[in-house]
């Protein structure tokens, strides 16, 4: 029986000048993948907000003829744009970004050492 030849694939390498590795926990990588853990106290303040404020300009716009439903806008008005804010303040105390966790990732990494070069008038003589 004729034996099969197999043939690697031919690899060409550029070697690289230095390479840096960062070990990182668990709960950097789901940070970096999902995102801050307060984004979501963010989603909803921009969402209710702008939900308050547009009550609000209805309210001003339209003559509402009963006060049960004038009341009912003014409280929702009031209670939206209290809690928009109360997760606006929470969001901006507890958010940490991308850029913040991954540059406590590379403050980890020691200095490097510098390298002495020497000229090619000195390796000559």
């Amino acid at each position: 029986m004729a034996e099969e030849t197999r043939l690697d694939p031919v690899m060409r390498r550029a070697p690289l000048g230095e390479l840096k590795v960062w070990e990182i926990q668990e709960h950097e990588l789901d940070s970096l993948e999902k995102g801050s853990p307060a984004s979501i106290l963010l989603n909803f303040s921009l969402t209710l907000i702008p939900v308050s404020l547009s009550l609000f300009l209805t309210l001003i716009t339209v003559d509402v003829p009963s006060v049960k439903t004038f009341t009912v806008y003014v409280c929702l008005t009031a209670i939206f744009f209290v809690i928009g804010v109360i997760c606006l303040v929470l969001w901006y105390q507890n958010h940490v970004s991308a850029k913040t966790l991954v540059k406590q990732i590379r403050n980890r990494m020691p200095r490097a050492e510098g390298i002495q070069e020497t000229s090619a008038d000195s390796r000559s003589s």
